[in-house]
């Protein structure tokens, strides 16, 4: 997140993250100076992430430098190779063994998006 925070905005400007879980976009707002507003549903996330931005705020909390590089395990080790059991079955379409048929789908609530609403630029969805 932090590279799509440097790559996508500038110094002071308001990084918003709707789904915000553990705050590793606004920390990493934070640490860059960038202002950053989130939200979440689950309460125990956000109290997650409102410990970690007061630690980014503070300096405290422990980051992963952004110029380390990413591991890349040895092609030989096990956590690189495809576990035995995900080869051992045949993989069949569903189309393949007669659980699905295309031509029975429903297609008359599909519309494209730009016939959705002719009145309006945006997409309105009521719940």
């Amino acid at each position: 997140m932090e590279r799509l925070v440097l790559g996508l905005t500038n110094e002071d400007d308001l990084v918003v993250d709707p789904y915000m879980g553990v705050g590793t976009t606004a920390v990493a707002s934070l640490l860059h100076n960038r202002r950053a507003a989130g939200a979440d549903v689950e309460s125990r996330y956000l109290a997650i992430a409102e410990r970690r931005v007061r630690q980014a705020w503070a300096g405290t909390l422990e980051t992963r430098p952004l110029n380390k590089p990413v591991y890349e395990p040895d092609a030989n080790s096990s956590s690189a190779r495809v576990p035995e059991e995900w080869t051992a079955q045949p993989v069949r379409l569903m189309e393949e063994a007669g659980e699905y048929d295309p031509e029975e789908e429903d297609q008359s609530s599909r519309q494209p998006l730009s016939d959705a609403n002719p009145e309006s630029d945006y997409l309105t969805v009521t719940l």
